[in-house]
């Protein structure tokens, strides 16, 4: 298979390649208008994303050599083109990232992974997902922090302006399970738990107003493909690696991932523009140098305020749940009370809350507020019987 040449257009200390108006159209004809696809890969270091671009692709990524160690072979983020087009005729670019949780970068790779994940959700209709089988449920071993922050972040940069859906299509590494003597795990069981990590996930991210009651599918599609592992089963690896190829590549496929639906907003020729602006968006955001951890403390801070708040609250309504349900008896000044005991709360949280981040505090406030109101309904309708109780007259 014909390796196709390679350009690195983020360089290892974040600097872009200034020669991208010269490189891309040199194997990215301009003329070719919206008649391309980009996919990128994210996962973590030395999990064997380069290997799976390159069997896919034909491209000619560097890959770890394993008898020299586990090292970081990826530096950056390059840019590859597919060794062969689309029954559609379309050019396939691939991006190969800098992998996740890097011991070469050190304490420093949270803000470079942020910044090269949002770069690669920005620009690539297909966001393929490298992800270990025994990873699924761990919050950081799996990317969920990492998806948090650039689901988030994707949403104030770049989402107003993009039409189309992104597609996730996670790749679940070693994944194994035998139907005949029904021992490992069906991918169909695995799946579940992802797509519902991914909605908790975006339930809880801070959103713009205009997205405050969106859902996750209104801009991701997901999708899931199981891979047996490379040096246990080196056969079947192959097998369903060149099965997998073909969803790339035959568009008349029910199951083709680079559907139309991804079909991308920015020509070949100002390709080389958008990547370098999207870059600047991205390194002029200050708050992607610091957006976690701000924000986490934040998150941390304002739940276990919101959390003390309720418990003293609900320890407050103990006299009340005592009068209506076991002494069965009514609340004089109900409302009165039910009002006083929520300001108090809601003032209470509103010092200890003060100087955190405004939207997260705002978004804990609300979620005291509906919780409290929860617990006040139940009361209320075993205070209104007694109402109902005055006002049925005798028989």
């Amino acid at each position: 298979q014909k390796m196709t040449s390679l350009l690195q257009i983020i360089d290892g200390d974040s600097e872009i390649n200034k020669n991208l108006q010269d490189e891309i159209p040199k194997w990215l004809d301009p003329a070719k208008g919206f008649n391309y696809k980009i996919v990128a890969i994210l996962g973590c270091q030395s999990s064997g994303k380069s290997t799976l671009l390159n069997m896919l692709f034909g491209t000619g990524f560097q890959v770890m050599d394993e008898s020299r160690g586990r090292n970081q072979t990826t530096l950056g983020v390059w840019l590859g083109k597919a060794a062969e087009l689309t029954t559609q005729q379309e050019d396939v670019l691939v991006m190969d990232v800098e992998g996740t949780d890097s011991r070469e970068r050190g304490e420093e790779h949270k803000a470079f992974e942020r910044k090269t994940s949002l770069f690669a959700l920005a620009l690539a209709e297909v966001l393929m997902i490298n992800l270990w089988a025994s990873d699924i449920g761990r919050w950081d071993a799996a990317n969920y922090s990492l998806l948090k922050n650039v689901f988030e972040l994707n949403l104030q940069l770049f989402q107003r302006s993009k039409k189309n859906k992104t597609l996730l299509f996670f790749v679940i590494r070693d994944h194994f399970y035998d139907v005949k003597r029904r021992t490992g795990t069906p991918i169909e069981l695995l799946t579940p738990t992802i797509q519902k990590d991914l909605e908790k996930i975006w339930t809880d991210i801070i959103k713009p107003d205009d997205f405050k009651e969106s859902k996750v599918q209104d801009f991701f599609d997901f999708d899931f493909t199981g891979l047996p592992h490379k040096l246990h089963a080196p056969d079947e690896f192959e097998t369903k690696v060149n099965l997998l190829k073909t969803r790339f590549f035959i568009s008349d496929q029910h199951d083709y991932l680079l559907d139309k639906k991804y079909k991308g907003e920015v020509p070949s020729d100002a390709l080389p523009t958008y990547i370098a602006r999207v870059w600047q968006t991205i390194k002029e955001n200050k708050d992607l140098d610091l957006p976690s951890e701000r924000q986490m403390v934040a998150v941390f801070r304002c739940s276990q305020i919101m959390e003390a708040i309720l418990a003293k609250f609900n320890e407050q309504l103990k006299p009340l749940r005592k009068t209506l349900r076991e002494e069965n008896k009514e609340v004089q000044n109900f409302a009165a009370e039910a009002t006083r005991l929520m300001k108090d709360a809601i003032d209470q949280y509103n010092t200890e809350s003060m100087y955190y981040e405004p939207s997260v505090s705002e978004q804990k406030r609300q979620s005291l507020n509906d919780q409290m109101r929860r617990e006040l309904h139940e009361l209320f309708i075993l205070q209104i019987k007694f109402y109902h109780f005055k006002c049925t007259p005798p028989l």
